[in-house]
Parts: structure tokens; C-alpha cells; sequence
């Protein structure tokens, strides 16, 4: 009768023990995946967020709220040699899409993954020949940005009437 009860101990002592290793391991993993993940789903999750402010019209005739990808992010590149002051199509406050974007995109970096401890770079180009054209110069990036080992996103290109504007986001702790 002992010897059954010291087996039942030394089994329920060896579930503990094995429980407490696997359930160590699936956290380290999570929060791994996390950050590889969270470069992919902040790039798609802003360029499809809609600035819905009476402050951001539409120069023509047009419904709808404008997206920060689809529609700013287009205009920004057909009428890039235009910033600060000159047309665009959007005037979001009385400010060209590209000054507005920048600010908006960072105002949402901000409030997200610098709360968070995450430092990120985004690069936004229109990939034009005979070089890339960047949309945002300088880069918007946290603090000094991303040095060593980085999570980027892949590429989110857009294809626009100026040419193809690609989109990177990399993050790092």
C-alpha cells in the first residue's frame, strides 16, 4: 500500500515538473512570433486605416473617407514634386498629403509600437527609373531606429499612376 502511494507521489511530482518545462517553452516562442509577426500587421493594419476628420477633403468631387495607403499614399507619389506647398489632391488640414501622411503615420507609430518598447524604420519608396524615390525624407523612424537584429515586413507594394510605391517596416527591441 506504501509502495503505491510513493508511485502516485513520484508520477505527480514527474507531470509537475514536465508541465512546468513545456508550458516555459511555448512562452519563450510566443513572444518571438509576436515580433515577427508585428511588422507585417502594423504596415497593413496603417495602410488601410481611413482618416475619418472633416479636416481632410477631396479637392474633386468624391465620397467616402480616404485611406492612408489606397489614397494618400497615391497622391503623395503623383504629386511628390510638389511638397510642401503645391497641388494634391487631398488637402488634409490645409496640408499636402505628403506632409499630412508623414505625420499621420507617425502619429500612429507613436501611440503603438514606441509605447510599446519597439524601435521601427519605415521606408517608403516609389520605385521609379532610374532610381527609388523616397516619399519620406528622412525616413520616419523611432530614436535612432533599428540597429543589429531587425524584423522587417515584406514588401507592400502599390501600384499607383506615378509608378509602384513600395512600403518596408522594420522593428527591433
Amino acid at each position: 500500500m506504501i509502495g503505491l502511494v510513493i508511485i502516485v507521489i513520484l508520477l505527480t511530482l514527474g507531470m509537475l515538473f514536465m508541465a512546468k518545462f513545456a508550458l516555459h517553452d511555448v512562452k519563450e516562442k510566443k513572444v518571438s512570433l509576436k515580433r515577427e509577426g508585428l511588422p507585417d500587421s502594423t504596415l497593413g493594419a496603417l495602410l488601410k486605416t481611413s482618416i475619418v476628420e472633416s479636416g481632410c477633403v477631396q479637392d474633386s468631387a468624391g465620397g467616402g473617407y480616404p485611406q492612408l495607403g489606397e489614397d494618400l499614399l497615391e497622391d503623395c507619389a503623383k504629386n511628390l514634386d510638389t511638397v510642401p506647398d503645391g497641388h494634391s489632391k487631398y488637402r488634409c488640414h490645409g496640408q499636402h498629403s505628403c506632409v499630412f501622411l508623414r505625420e499621420q503615420i507617425q502619429q500612429l507609430l507613436e501611440s503603438t509600437l514606441t509605447i510599446w518598447g519597439v524601435h521601427y524604420d519605415l521606408r517608403v519608396q516609389l520605385l521609379s527609373s532610374p532610381q527609388p524615390v523616397s516619399l519620406f525624407d528622412p525616413p520616419l523612424r523611432s530614436g535612432n531606429g533599428c540597429r543589429g537584429e531587425k524584423d522587417s515586413s515584406s514588401a507592400f507594394p502599390i501600384t499607383t499612376d506615378a509608378g509602384v510605391v513600395e512600403s518596408v517596416l522594420a522593428v527591433c527591441d
